[in-house]
């Protein structure tokens, strides 16, 4: 998850994946490897994600700027982690209409 800047997450826009895939878009092996990298990340995120959630939960001897900066970094993770789910989905239906389409 190193590669994920979390302050820079994009809003979902599906032609992000599109731009992603560059001249390879109907190509059904560029579009399942992005899709893998997509599925990968999401579960990075999301335990991720799961440990701050319970480091808040627990969070009974932190100090109140150590538990924003923890929300900041869950709110972080969470929209990270909507945008690698949306990402992941799409290309999955990208994936199954260009097989159909075989």
């Amino acid at each position: 998850m190193d590669a994920i800047d979390l302050n820079n997450v994009p809003d979902w826009n599906p032609t992000t994946c599109d731009d992603e895939l560059g001249d390879k878009v109907s190509d059904p092996m560029a579009v399942t490897q992005l899709a893998m990298e997509a599925t990968t990340v999401k579960k990075e995120v999301s335990d991720a994600h799961f440990r701050i959630q319970g480091l808040l939960n627990e969070a009974h001897g932190l100090s109140h700027e150590e538990k924003s900066d923890l929300k900041a970094k869950s709110d972080a993770l969470e929209k990270a982690k909507t945008y690698f789910t949306l990402k992941e989905a799409y290309l999955q239906t990208k994936m199954k209409d260009l097989m159909a389409k075989r």
